[in-house]
């Protein structure tokens, strides 16, 4: 028997925006919900002097790249914002020693992002109706199965020119512009 009053409420408590994302990470981890975890990196070929030699502008960067981050991801995982988080974000400089074109020689941030997958909503479980598509879905739905987010992580990882990193490097673009865009560098 399923009582779905109760179901609904869980669901809405599961996958509700709160404010504080320390204290949402630890309720999903808290509730076994099942995750995702990954570095995400990007390069750029140099950084700007203002962000390498002043500490506050480069923990505005940090902050605004994680925003942008978990926005990005949310949106091309296709999960809810409070889902997805970012930490551990380190901004590398490039390395003048390196070879050239390797990883070494260029400058970077890298964060570690977790994404926790959404619970279906009580009328998808009721309608049997929570199984993963891959096209676009004609309503917002968000993807239910941990497995399915990882093997998105997993293709744009394998190949970074594929559709997917595509649009996740263009959406985490719009993003950190949007998160940067009152204080720019």
């Amino acid at each position: 028997i399923l009582d779905a009053g109760r179901k609904e409420a869980l669901e809405a408590s599961q996958n509700a925006l709160i404010d504080d994302p320390e204290q949402r990470r630890q309720e999903l981890i808290a509730a076994g919900q099942d995750s995702v975890r990954v570095e995400a990196k990007m390069f750029v070929d140099e950084w700007p002097a203002d962000l390498t030699s002043n500490l506050d502008e480069m923990d505005k960067f940090n902050a605004a790249f994680v925003l942008a981050l978990r926005a990005a991801l949310a949106t091309i995982m296709r999960q809810p914002l409070d889902h997805t988080f970012a930490e551990d974000v380190v901004l590398k400089l490039s390395s003048a020693a390196a070879a050239v074109g390797s990883e070494a020689a260029l400058a970077s941030i890298s964060a570690m992002a977790t994404i926790f997958a959404a619970l279906p909503s009580v009328e998808e479980v009721q309608d049997g109706s929570n199984v993963s598509t891959t096209a676009a879905p004609v309503e917002e739905k968000y993807e239910t199965d941990a497995q399915v987010v990882y093997e998105w992580l997993k293709g744009i990882s394998e190949d970074p020119y594929n559709i997917q990193s595509l649009f996740l490097t263009e959406e985490l673009k719009v993003e950190l512009r949007r998160s940067t865009r009152l204080e720019p560098l």
